[in-house]
């Protein structure tokens, strides 16, 4: 991947100086924000982190993706910088990786504005058992990025029903950078959690309809849609959501295509 187009986006002035990637261990450089001519040394970098990280050789990794926050302080490394500390279970400092990549506007990038980056900081605020925090930067985004999903008090706490729903989007929805590590699998993870939180929830039966989509099965989704449309009592929006994707689904005679659909849009 090009981390260029993240510096672009930024917008702001560059401090830098010249010069070629030397050592991953010791930057030749300080810059406050890198210009183009820093992109091969920030590439270098992200990947070297990268692969330390699918290795699993998370300090490594941690290195290299500080080194890159120092060209990029925002974006990419800060997020999987987030990541490598939730692996290690060293949640407060995951979380001030949160903070930063979503909430400082002069390191902002798309990626902390988007939804699935604010929803697996939910999930890991509610881990830390951050109450209203978690509803703050839950409502950043769900009104009007998915409409018709519920809101929440800061001063009635409902942990469960809110890690369901962000479970369930992150399993459904594709963030908009496009070099998103989880896997089918990962994401069937957060479906199955959210099943368990909240197994009555017409979105997160929704939700599932979507995973089933993406991993090529049609019939298992349009059961999975069905079932969202049944559920007595449910939120009749996400059950005629439901309803609707169901009928979408043509099921051919023959055995059903393996292709990975996308998620449609609610």
């Amino acid at each position: 991947m090009n981390y260029g187009r993240f510096v672009t986006c930024l917008g702001m002035i560059v401090l830098t100086a010249t010069g070629a990637f030397a050592q991953v261990n010791k930057p030749p450089h300080v810059h406050v924000i890198g210009g183009q001519e820093d992109m091969p040394q920030l590439n270098a970098l992200m990947k070297a982190a990268d692969g330390a990280f699918a290795s699993g050789n998370y300090a490594e990794a941690e290195e290299l993706y500080k080194q890159a926050l120092i060209i990029l302080p925002g974006g990419k490394p800060r997020l999987n910088l987030a990541e490598i500390y939730e692996h290690e279970d060293r949640l407060a400092e995951a979380a001030e990786q949160y903070d930063q990549l979503i909430f400082d506007k002069k390191t902002g990038s798309s990626i902390g504005g988007d939804p699935i980056t604010h929803m697996r900081y939910v999930l890991l605020l509610l881990k830390l058992n951050r109450w209203s925090d978690a509803v703050s930067v839950y409502a950043a985004h769900t009104g009007y990025t998915v409409p018709g999903l519920p809101d929440f008090d800061a001063k009635r706490p409902d942990f469960d029903r809110m890690a369901a729903l962000a479970h369930a989007l992150v399993a459904a929805f594709n963030p908009r950078y496009s070099d998103d590590r989880l896997t089918i699998a990962q994401r069937r993870a957060h479906i199955d959690e959210a099943l368990k939180l909240n197994p009555k929830d017409a979105f997160v039966h929704w939700c599932e309809g979507q995973w089933y989509r993406r991993a090529g099965k049609d019939a298992e989704a349009k059961a999975a849609f069905l079932r969202a449309a049944a559920i007595p009592g449910a939120d009749r929006t996400w059950q005629e959501r439901a309803k609707a994707a169901a009928e979408k689904i043509k099921l051919p005679p023959a055995k059903n295509s393996s292709s990975p659909q996308p998620a449609e849009s609610p």
